[in-house]
């Protein structure tokens, strides 16, 4: 049980991506919040900024995650960014994940996502083995 609750992660905790600016616009909300008698007037709502998993900023109540967290949410990020290859510890994280969608789903999602990218389109012949951890989250082949 314990287990399952460190993969489900904190309830009503939620990782978003920004680009630089986003975070730019939000440190200097957290700046300024810090002088407001309301704060950022989010009600219960806390946030921290994160990069390369060390809390930049965060606002009162945004405790930092837990390093599993942070991990399962860097991984997916790199799905999203199409990154094919993952060692065994980041590719179990990702399928924890990922466990909802179906294999195919996850496929067709990653090939769609990929075909918009500048980069070579085809995953390395690397990552095809069949004991590689990558497979395990994007099969390959028919």
């Amino acid at each position: 049980d314990q287990l399952e609750a460190v993969a489900r992660g904190a309830p009503g905790r939620y990782f978003v991506a920004v680009s630089l600016a986003e975070a730019e616009a939000l440190r200097g909300a957290l700046h300024i919040a810090r002088h407001a008698p309301m704060g950022l007037g989010l009600g219960a709502t806390a946030l921290a900024l994160h990069a390369h998993g060390a809390v930049l900023d965060a606002s009162p109540g945004g405790d930092p995650d837990s390093n599993y967290q942070w991990h399962v949410a860097r991984q997916c990020a790199r799905f999203v960014d199409s990154e094919a290859e993952f060692d065994e510890r980041d590719a179990i994280a990702l399928l924890r994940a990922l466990r909802s969608a179906p294999p195919a789903a996850r496929k067709q999602w990653f090939v769609d996502v990929r075909a918009c990218r500048r980069r070579q389109q085809q995953v390395e012949a690397a990552s095809a083995a069949a004991s590689d951890p990558a497979t395990q989250v994007l099969p390959l082949g028919d």
